[in-house]
């Protein structure tokens, strides 16, 4: 059983499953109102795979050093399906190979009351002249709902100045002028994967990949590659899951952007 954020869980979650559409659906709709959500799945092994990774873990819990960095290794292994034990996470290497054989149990959404009085204390802090920064993992609904919450947002900020990491790729404000061919196919593969285009995706991908020299960018248009062509070859796959996977590509292209 594993459980963890949908950007983490849902990409790994198999192909056929039948509510996975309808998951990520109430999985949106819970974060736009401000709930924190959970997903949960799982893996069924037979008793030979077990005693297998059993036999790692072990191993891998005896070390004095790097012991956290291989138990990690050897969880992301179990809920990726990895070829072999040694791949980092697909979710932070694009270039892991891994199979979708999680099953989907389903989603959590639970509301996360603040204690008593942390909005008056916030805001008397505010008073002061005190500055205050927020640092957090959350989706920006739900982000922007705990700072309503705790008195650090105001009705009268509206409307607010988000600014994102789509923000600062936006290519309306004409950084593209001065943009290298890298930065410039990076960009492309970024619409490519926000449009679900499979085909453009492909081709973008195998043109930079034969252009650009060994590195961040190139690494993860090689994963990127990878995914596209997986998707294309399994036309069975459901809209839903086709958007998951363009979104953890697209995530990549960007991480890779923000490097370059």
């Amino acid at each position: 059983l594993v459980k963890g954020a949908d950007t983490s869980i849902m990409p790994f979650i198999e192909s056929d499953c039948s509510h996975f559409d309808k998951s990520q659906s109430h999985i949106d709709k819970f974060g736009d109102q401000g709930l924190r959500t959970l997903v949960f799945a799982g893996r069924e092994l037979s008793q030979e795979q077990w005693d297998e990774w059993d036999g790692l873990y072990q191993e891998a819990a005896k070390l004095s050093e790097g012991r956290e960095a291989a138990l990690q290794q050897l969880s992301s292994h179990l809920e990726e399906d990895h070829s072999g034990p040694s791949f980092p996470s697909a979710l932070f290497d694009s270039s892991t190979p891994y199979r979708q054989t999680l099953k989907l149990h389903g989603v959590t959404a639970l509301e996360d009351k603040l204690q008593e009085n942390v909005g008056n204390c916030i805001a008397q802090l505010a008073k002061a002249m005190i500055k205050i920064w927020v640092l957090t993992g959350d989706k920006v609904e739900t982000a922007v709902n705990i700072g309503y919450a705790t008195a650090l947002l105001l009705n009268e900020m509206e409307p607010l100045l988000r600014i994102s990491q789509e923000t600062l790729l936006d290519p309306e404000d004409g950084w593209q002028a001065a943009a290298n061919p890298l930065e410039l196919a990076l960009q492309e593969g970024i619409d490519l994967c926000s449009s679900k285009n499979l085909e453009g995706l492909v081709e973008c991908c195998n043109r930079a990949i034969g252009k650009t020299e060994p590195g961040a960018g190139r690494t993860a248009f090689e994963g990127v590659h990878a995914t596209a062509k997986k998707l294309q070859g399994s036309p069975d796959t459901s809209e839903g899951q086709v958007a998951a996977e363009m979104g953890t590509a697209g995530s990549k292209l960007k991480e890779a952007m923000l490097r370059e």
